[in-house]
């Protein structure tokens, strides 16, 4: 609407159709492709990318082309508003986390014997140990 304006307009409206009176009467109204916002002629479906399988020369082509500044969030820092947060927060308040009763390994510390879950235990020992020898 704020693209092309109320102007654009044309209502037609039908009832009753089966499915192939319906396509019949949208390929009348839209004989070409790209008539307003179809990019498909007559109302068909238009084509859809996901879970096609691309080379991976295809992939790398992408990934370089996006890369540094030619990244649309490239140097962009998203900051949310004092708003928005509390609107996330309310939104996840009273919903179980996903790992409740989900067995995670338990890691025992080299240098000092201390034992833990192995996300915290690999930030906090092993290497970086200032408990052991």
């Amino acid at each position: 609407m704020k693209k092309y304006g109320k102007d654009v307009f044309k209502r037609v409206v039908f009832c009753n159709l089966d499915k192939e009176a319906a396509e019949l009467l949208e390929e009348m109204l839209r004989p070409e492709p790209n008539i307003g916002w179809n990019i498909t002629k007559g109302g068909g479906i238009p084509p859809n990318p996901k879970g096609k399988e691309r080379s991976a020369e295809y992939r790398a082509n992408i990934s370089k082309a996006k890369m540094g500044a030619n990244n649309p969030m490239y140097g962009k820092k998203v900051i949310f508003s004092a708003t928005h947060r509390k609107n996330l927060s309310i939104a996840i308040k009273g919903k179980k986390s996903k790992y409740i009763g989900v067995p995670r390994p338990i890691v025992v510390c080299p240098k000092c014997n201390k034992s833990g879950g192995l996300g915290s235990m690999q930030r906090w020992h092993f290497e970086r140990c200032k408990n052991g020898s």
